[in-house]
């Protein structure tokens, strides 16, 4: 299972190489993805490249897997269709609802981060989602991140941050935006030389004005390159951001300098 910053890394890798140099010849192993949006022209990139990506969705509660992309019913930009012995829906506000003969009875001590189950059995994940007509679901994002901008504007950061990292010099990207005029986005490049902070930047400027609606195109970049040191204090181990973290000790700084 490969989080999204590993799908893009290898996106970035198939356009300088083949897939033979990077797996083998006639190696074609099984991957797939899962955790957060994917942007959907990396996916086709390395489909083309000969390296399909099947990209699921699951959580604890479920006892992992709900969905996912099968080899033969495969939607780039979706998570595939629910498992046969899970059923999904949507709230009112658009949050993905699951029921299934696999959710578990509890954890075995209090956990605030669990997910509630509904009087009439549903999960509430704490997605937002959408479920096309032949039953491929799209997650958009947590509803717990949803960024509310100064002028009202509603705007998942998974989405934006998963097509900032198809630029090359981008390593990882988490935005922000909560009550802000517009959005701004920490760009992670891997190399601390002046030259690829600077194009990272750049590229992130033209992917956002050619590519992003206006209500998701960042206005403001902060680049910073990687390390361990770096990574262990504002990611999890499973490669989240902080996001408050980066918020009060990155952007918070260098916005209200700005203002």
């Amino acid at each position: 299972m490969l989080p999204p910053a590993a799908v893009s890394a290898l996106d970035k890798a198939v356009r300088s190489s083949t897939a033979e140099d990077l797996v083998g010849v006639g190696r074609r192993p099984f991957l797939m993805a899962g955790g957060a949006p994917v942007d959907v022209n990396a996916l086709l990139r390395l489909d083309r490249a000969g390296l399909r990506v099947h990209e699921g969705y699951g959580l604890s509660e479920n006892s992992s897997v709900v969905s996912w992309n099968t080899p033969d019913y495969w939607r780039p930009g979706t998570v595939g269709r629910p498992l046969p012995h899970c059923s999904v829906t949507l709230s009112d506000d658009g949050e993905l609802l699951v029921k299934s003969s696999s959710l578990f009875a509890g954890y075995t001590v209090e956990d605030p981060t669990s997910r509630p189950v509904d009087e009439d059995g549903w999960l509430h994940t704490g997605d937002r989602a959408e479920i096309d007509s032949d039953g491929y679901i799209r997650i958009l994002g947590r509803l717990k991140n949803m960024i509310i901008t100064g002028h009202g504007r509603n705007v998942s950061p998974e989405w934006v941050e998963g097509r900032l990292r198809t630029c090359s010099a981008v390593v990882d990207a988490v935005v922000f935006g909560e009550g802000m005029e517009y959005l701004t986005a920490v760009l992670v490049t891997a190399d601390g030389d002046t030259s690829t902070i600077s194009a990272a930047e750049r590229q992130a400027y033209d992917y956002a004005e050619q590519q992003l609606a206006e209500t998701d195109r960042p206005e403001r970049f902060i680049v910073i390159p990687d390390g361990q040191e770096f990574r262990e204090h504002y990611f999890t181990v499973t490669g989240r951001p902080k996001r408050e973290l980066i918020f009060d000790e990155i952007v918070r700084p260098v916005y209200a300098h700005a203002i």
